[in-house]
Formats: structure tokens, C-alpha cells, sequence
């Protein structure tokens, strides 16, 4: 049975090929020992992994647009709220209502 060290250092030879270490510690890989269908797993996987983190990047923007659009609409509706209460102007409870129902309409 292999060891944990004998499974890593497979697969590490595997995905990069043979490698050797030079006296400074660089690795300098035989590239040449890397099969072609590897090859080509490898890129699709790294395309894979290029395009998520550009889906991210886009929905990290978007999400920061949406949130900082909740912020504005809430600082009207506070805003609105604030200049209707210290108005002065009595309302009953119907108009009361109606008031916060055109505020919460912006917010949509």
C-alpha cells in the first residue's frame, strides 16, 4: 500500500510532469513527460477557473451597484419620512397611510 508522500508525489508528477530541484530550491520541470490529453484537461480546467472568477468579479459589481442603490432609496424614504412628520400638518390615520404607501413605492 502506498504511502500519503508516494500518493502526493504521484500526483504532483501527474498534473506538473517530472520535476527536479536545483541547489538554490527552483524547480525546473521536464515538461516534455506530460502527456498531451493532460494538456488539454489542464487548460480547460484553468478556463473554467478564469471564467468563474469573472462571473464573481461581475456579480461582486453588480451586487455593490444594488446595494449601494438600497442605500440611496433608503435615504430618500428616511428623508421624506423626517420632512412629512416635522411638516406639522395632521393627518388621520388613512392619510397617514397613504403617505407611507407613495414612500414605500419609491423604495421599489
Amino acid at each position: 500500500m502506498k504511502t500519503f508522500k508516494q500518493i502526493q508525489e504521484q500526483t504532483i508528477n501527474r498534473i506538473f510532469g517530472n520535476f527536479v530541484r536545483d541547489e538554490d530550491g527552483r524547480v525546473d520541470y521536464d515538461l516534455s513527460s506530460i502527456p498531451e490529453e493532460e494538456w488539454l484537461l489542464f487548460v480547460a480546467v484553468l478556463e473554467l477557473m478564469r471564467g468563474g472568477l469573472e462571473y464573481q468579479e461581475v456579480l461582486g459589481r453588480a451586487r455593490e451597484k444594488a446595494e449601494a442603490n438600497l442605500k440611496e432609496d433608503i435615504n430618500k424614504f428616511y428623508s421624506r419620512l423626517r420632512t412629512e412628520y416635522r411638516s406639522g400638518r395632521r393627518y388621520n390615520f388613512k392619510e397617514w397611510i397613504s403617505v407611507v404607501r407613495d414612500m414605500m413605492d419609491e423604495l421599489d
